[in-house]
């Protein structure tokens, strides 16, 4: 669905997927453009989160890669990283870390739920509005859901570790 820039004014808050923050640097710069109160919440994995753990450092670090069902929210930025680092540092509000079994239960909801098979990665906001119990309610949220790439194989392992098997 593309938003005409008059929907984007009413948003609350933007959900994104974190990893090397090309994604929410643009959707964030795009965002608070339009509307700077906007709250963008960027969300990444547990273990592996390259872009957290370099803000967290206050500069670009490397970080070893776990198995995630999330396995594109992985990788590193680039120690020498010239664009991303700064954007996110300037456009995101405040981020959550999520583990893989609220990965796995995002992505069966959002199939018995919405009818949607997403992989990790696309289901990520929605695991971190479950796990932290991040209250929506009465908000104007967009949940960026980017990404249907995932095999049979890996939903069956979502289901495995979401217990639904």
């Amino acid at each position: 669905m593309v938003w005409n820039c008059w929907k984007i004014s009413y948003l609350d808050r933007v959900i994104v997927g974190l990893s090397g923050g090309g994604l929410l640097g643009g959707i964030g710069a795009a965002i608070k453009a339009i509307r700077p109160d906007t709250w963008v919440t960027g969300v990444s994995l547990s273990k592996g989160a390259a872009m957290w753990e370099s803000l967290e450092a206050g500069h670009p670090v490397d970080v070893e890669e776990s198995d995630s069902l999330a396995d594109s929210l992985n990788g590193g930025i680039g120690v020498s990283n010239r664009y991303t680092f700064d954007l996110v540092s300037e456009v995101m509000d405040n981020h959550y870390q999520v583990s893989e079994p609220a990965i796995a239960r995002a992505m069966i909801d959002m199939l018995e739920h919405e009818k949607m098979l997403v992989e990790g990665a696309a289901a990520i906001g929605l695991a971190a509005i479950e796990e932290h119990g991040v209250n929506v309610q009465g908000q104007k949220v967009a949940l960026i859901v980017s990404g249907n790439g995932v095999s049979l194989a890996t939903f069956d392992r979502a289901r495995t570790l979401a217990g639904t098997v």
